[in-house]
């Protein structure tokens, strides 16, 4: 676990002051990411199932970093259940990338068959 996790969960449990207590809006289906803008030729979609992402700011980390990946397009990261629904273009990331992207973060992370 790393340290940054360890310190934005201190955060996010009130021990260390934050104010953040909102949940994620609940993504159920493939469905919750067609609302969001697609630029043309990036139809690509990924469902992940993710480990250790337990408070507000841990669910704000890795959406965040998510979002800031060249070829991402949206992302969407829930509490509970732990996932991520993420819209890409296949040209310029791949599926794995992504799962990559949110392991280095220090949180668990698979695809979804």
């Amino acid at each position: 676990m790393s340290r940054r996790f360890v310190l934005w969960c201190l955060v996010c449990s009130g021990l260390l002051g934050c104010g953040t207590s909102a949940l994620a809006p609940s993504l159920s289906t493939e469905a919750s990411l067609d609302a969001l803008d697609a630029g043309p030729g990036c139809s690509e979609h990924a469902s992940l199932a993710l480990t250790g992402v337990t408070c507000p700011a841990c669910r704000e980390s890795v959406e965040a970093k998510l979002r800031s990946m060249t070829g991402v397009v949206a992302a969407r990261v829930t509490l509970a259940p732990q996932a991520a629904m993420v819209r890409y273009c296949s040209a310029e990331i791949s599926a794995q990338q992504v799962v990559d992207s949110v392991r280095a973060l220090g949180y668990g992370a698979r695809l979804n068959q």
